[in-house]
């Protein structure tokens, strides 16, 4: 009945804190989607912006460019015509200085020979201005076909430049719109599936409650008058607790205990409490590792003989180590040392004739076999090894002289006993 009602009790706490978190979760997932949105927005501005100026700035680059081609091609033709019309100017300087030097050396007489070397001298300075003419139109017509051709490759390559500026932007769109496509589907499924598990979970949860409740009142309808009066004590029993029963404040008092006092009775007082809290509790498993008690519990262990109190210390703080087995995060830092590991080889050995002992201390030896560092210390250790194979030995021996004589029930139950410490220690041994 405590179980039901603390199951119940517990549920309704457990389905009220997951209310609490989904709740919570549901905050923070629209929060975060906002946030995300938001930044996602502002990627896209900030994109969009750079593209902007990028480009603006590669179309002024590319125009300053031609205007600098353009400016050198047209220096260069000015260069080169005017560089050619002084040589035909110097030309025809030369001739004529020629001509004049000519004309004030010769004599009167060779006036008509003068006359018709005028006429030949014009005839040839007019064929050489015709020639010169003809050149600089030559030249003309080079100019203005160059830039034709200029022009026409530099359209050509503008327009090659646009195409792949519009190939290249449309794919980064369709993939920008294909990502976004792709995440809004992604969205939509998560919300859906969490749609679908929110209305799961709450009619499992409507199911269960209901179910509890019929339960509880079956339950209540169907009690027996002696059932009734075990569960007014309960009440009663539990309003009559105080506050040093409850597991934490047994589990404090335990410790320190242990941890301050020397004397036996108080000693195992304190070990029969963590015995029993440690076995209900996690909680109290982890307090007694985090301050500091399982040395102690390990020189307890040493320090005890064969006396009946000291007996129970030993059971008693066996049974704490192997509830301590049953959380494996806690007992990764616990027994594993070679002092550790001969301490359990030598209870194995000195209480072999007790089995209440002797099974504990071999069930928690099987758990840490089980480990491969603790294996990997106990092969290590020759000394444990051997205690452990003579240990197996004589229990074998042992099993097999009670065979041969189990005919009352104690000595059956004797040899079942013995049967079951050879057969623990052969598995121990088989692990290693």
């Amino acid at each position: 009945l405590q179980a039901c009602m603390r199951g119940c009790r517990g549920r309704r706490q457990a389905a009220a804190v997951r209310q609490q978190r989904r709740a919570v979760v549901c905050l923070q997932a629209h929060f975060r989607g906002s946030l995300v949105r938001r930044h996602h927005v502002r990627r896209l501005q900030a994109a969009s912006r750079i593209q902007a100026a990028w480009w603006r700035y590669v179309c002024l680059k590319q125009t300053k460019a031609a205007v600098v081609l353009q400016a050198n091609v047209r220096g260069m033709l000015a260069r080169r015509q005017c560089h050619d019309r002084r040589a035909a100017v110097a030309v025809l300087q030369r001739g004529l200085k020629h001509y004049l030097a000519i004309q004030t050396l010769k004599t009167q007489a060779v006036h008509l020979r003068q006359a018709r070397m005028l006429r030949e001298r014009t005839a040839h300075l007019e064929r050489v201005a015709s020639v010169a003419r003809v050149h600089l139109a030559t030249m003309q017509l080079q100019r203005w076909f160059r830039n034709a051709l200029s022009l026409r490759r530099l359209h050509v390559q503008e327009a090659a430049v646009i195409k792949v500026q519009a190939c290249v932007r449309g794919t980064l769109t369709r993939r920008r719109l294909q990502r976004q496509a792709e995440a809004t589907l992604i969205l939509q499924r998560a919300f859906r599936a969490y749609q679908v598990r929110a209305m799961a979970a709450r009619r499992t949860h409507a199911a269960c409650r209901i179910q509890a409740l019929w339960r509880a009142h079956f339950i209540r309808k169907t009690m027996s008058a002696k059932l009734r009066a075990v569960a007014a004590r309960v009440h009663a029993a539990n309003a009559a607790a105080e506050a040093h029963m409850t597991l934490g404040n047994r589990a404090r008092s335990a410790l320190e205990i242990l941890l301050t006092h020397k004397k036996l009775t108080f000693v195992l007082r304190a070990v029969l409490n963590l015995d029993a809290v440690t076995r209900l509790s996690r909680t109290c498993c982890e307090q007694l590792v985090a301050q500091g008690a399982v040395p102690i519990l390990l020189e307890l262990i040493r320090s005890c003989n064969r006396s009946k109190p000291h007996m129970a210390v030993l059971e008693h703080s066996l049974n704490i180590f192997h509830h301590l087995s049953a959380h494996p995060k806690l007992f990764a830092g616990v027994l594993i040392d070679h002092d550790s590991m001969n301490l359990l080889a030598e209870l194995l050995q000195m209480y072999r004739d007790k089995d209440d002992i002797f099974n504990n201390a071999a069930r928690l030896l099987s758990v840490c076999c089980k480990d491969d560092r603790r294996s990997a210390l106990l092969r290590d250790n020759t000394s444990a090894m051997t205690r452990l194979e003579g240990v197996a030995r004589l229990l074998k021996r042992k099993a097999g002289l009670a065979a041969r004589s189990s005919k009352t029930p104690a000595a059956k139950a004797k040899l079942a006993a013995l049967e079951a410490g050879a057969q623990t220690m052969k598995d121990v041994l088989t692990s290693l």
